[in-house]
């Protein structure tokens, strides 16, 4: 660095500062008043005792696909030899006595809008969550079982496409999709129905 570049640098620097601390303390510059700034916010009123009751049920259901079904997650077919763990679907369901939510993991490793929908609609018929309050995640797990390229999707499409898609992707077998839409139906709704009045508190920290 040249001698030039670094006096052109720190009288720079000099200015700027200088007219930033000029800005910050003529009044009037800023609608807001300096003294005012905290560094940490307030904490919000806390809620009375009629408002901190929350009702919890939680609910989940083994979906280990079978020996032999297709193994996603790569490019070209492989099928499931061995398993370690199970998959699962696991449900949490929070009720404020008027908004419930259900909370869904699911290890697949994607979820077709298809179930989503269906699941959702199946739920609010039977145990009344509504459907837009059903968040349904994946893991996305490469062990999972076989929900992709759903039967006749691409029927439409040229040769190619439909090799890649039926022949080297992933594709949904309907016996096992079945299987994981009653499983989600059954715990959201089991999770539901076995909720107890709970505590339910937020927290932050760091390690």
């Amino acid at each position: 660095m040249n001698k030039s570049y670094k006096e052109t640098r720190r009288s720079f620097i000099k200015k700027s500062t200088t007219g930033t601390a000029s800005l910050l303390m003529a009044p009037g510059i800023f609608s807001f008043n300096l003294s005012e700034i905290k560094a940490e916010p307030e904490m919000g009123k806390l809620p009375s005792e009629d408002e901190k009751f929350m009702f919890a049920g939680f609910a989940e259901a083994d979906i280990t696909p079978e020996i032999g079904m297709e193994q996603p997650g790569g490019y070209g077919k492989a099928y499931h030899r061995t398993f370690h763990d199970p998959c699962k679907v696991r449900v949490a369901v929070f009720d404020d006595g008027k908004n419930p939510a259900a909370i869904v993991g699911i290890d697949a490793i994607s979820i077709p809008r298809s179930l989503v929908l269906s699941v959702r609609k199946q739920v609010e018929a039977r145990c009344n969550i509504p459907g837009n309050s059903i968040l349904i995640a994946a893991s996305h797990s490469h062990s999972s079982g076989p929900l992709g390229v759903m039967p006749g999707e691409f029927d439409h499409a040229d040769e190619l496409v439909k090799h890649l898609a039926y022949e080297k992707s992933i594709t949904t077998n309907p016996e096992y999709y079945a299987h994981v839409e009653k499983s989600l139906i059954e715990s959201i709704c089991k999770a539901y129905n076995s909720r107890i009045n709970s505590q339910v508190g937020v927290g932050k920290g760091f390690e």
